[in-house]
């Protein structure tokens, strides 16, 4: 039987952490959950790396609690200017290095660590130097990564050879290269950031884009704000980037190809004319139903389009994550069903402001309520659903 409740029995007065840069601590490191792929960490940054010395092995899988992660990504700065760093240690599951990650430590500043003026670390490119990058570059065989700003201003190469091994490629990691025209991406890659050719030779020329649209190789990289109405992604991309159609915002519906298998964070316009998003059918990773685009199993919501004027929102069973961007304009929705039965507790608030939502009915089935599941509509909820089949409530649940 269900029960009809008001929000005031439900709230829960304790701290927050909304201010965390990580989710978690276990071990030398804290990390932080991948909310697009919500199975991975990276490694986040805390003062208290200062204190660190000698080498540092990042490990390829970490466990907290019931949760196996594995550990894709090292973000911004972690390790900059821990001077006592001498040696680091990679693992093969690594997607994404973030910005100056390793800048100020001995490791960086050791000249024997640098081959002909590049920094790698095991199968990750890390940083090319900018004044003898020369005009032609082949990265070498058996890269995985290339790392944020990795060739940032160096503005007298021309061309650059990307293997095949190479699956990602970082934010701005050819920016300012005011010289380079050409570039290969090869299929391999599943994952390119913003920016990745901003200021380029290639980026400014205007040959280069299609009905003012950036596509390299298989890639879409960029779309200028101009274009409108419906778009679809050239059949054949693999890959669309972070931001690539996000100032789009005379766009009503986007089309995805079945070929594509990465889609970077923020990808989509945040726009109240967008209604709709479509995955053609026999896409492996992604999907689309009613509009809003999940990840293939419908573990993640990755975008709900801004413009829907649907006024409930029905969550998946499946859903465990609410990727970076997934909401933006969202003035239409004013009742959430929460269907989700593995959702979990995160360490701080990751859901998305709703801020016009006054009904939330909890789902048959559902046994957990997670932490802080209304902090973004609990001053505008008015009725609340709860069946009895819940049998616990996360921290800070309807607090806010």
């Amino acid at each position: 039987m269900k029960k009809m409740l008001f929000l005031l029995a439900f709230v829960v007065v304790s701290l927050t952490t909304w201010a965390q840069r990580y989710d978690f601590q276990e071990g030398q490191f804290y990390y932080s959950i991948n909310r697009d792929r919500p199975s991975e960490v990276s490694v986040a940054k805390d003062y208290s790396y200062s204190s660190i010395s000698g080498e540092i092995i990042i490990p390829s899988t970490v466990t907290h609690g019931e949760y196996t992660y594995t550990v894709t990504g090292i973000n911004d700065n972690v390790f900059y200017n821990c001077s006592e760093i001498t040696s680091v240690s990679i693992p093969s599951s690594m997607i994404t290095i973030g910005w100056d990650v390793f800048i100020g430590t001995a490791f960086y500043n050791d000249p024997s660590n640098w081959v002909d003026n590049a920094l790698y670390v095991d199968n990750c490119l890390i940083a090319v130097k900018p004044e003898v990058a020369g005009e032609t570059y082949e990265i070498a065989e058996g890269t995985r990564v290339i790392g944020e700003g990795a060739f940032y201003k160096c503005s007298s190469l021309t061309s650059v050879t990307i293997p095949s091994s190479v699956i990602s490629i970082g934010y701005a990691a050819f920016a300012d290269c005011t010289s380079l025209s050409s570039v290969n991406i090869p299929s391999s890659v599943k994952y390119v950031g913003f920016d990745v050719f901003d200021g380029t030779a290639l980026y400014n020329d205007a040959s280069n884009w299609v009905d003012n649209v950036l596509y390299v190789d298989n890639c879409l990289i960029e779309a200028k704000l101009d274009i409108s109405g419906t778009y679809n992604i050239a059949e054949g991309t693999k890959v669309i980037a972070e931001y690539a159609l996000s100032s789009c915002r005379s766009l009503t519906s986007i089309t995805i190809p079945s070929s594509v298998i990465g889609i970077g964070s923020y990808a989509f316009p945040s726009s109240v004319v967008l209604t709709d998003i479509q995955v053609e059918s026999g896409n492996t990773a992604y999907l689309s139903e009613n509009g809003i685009l999940y990840n293939a199993d419908q573990t993640v919501l990755l975008c709900y389009p801004g413009g829907k004027k649907d006024g409930t929102l029905t969550i998946p069973a499946n859903l465990r994550s609410f990727g970076d961007g997934a909401f933006n304009y969202d003035s239409y929705l004013n009742t959430i069903e929460w269907n989700a039965v593995n959702f979990p507790d995160y360490s701080k608030n990751i859901f998305p402001h709703w801020p016009y939502v006054s009904t939330l009915v909890i789902g048959e089935g559902v046994e957990h309520i997670p932490a802080y599941l209304c902090n973004e509509f609990s001053s505008t909820l008015r009725s609340l659903t709860i069946p009895s089949t819940v049998t616990s409530v996360g921290q800070d649940a309807f607090a806010g």
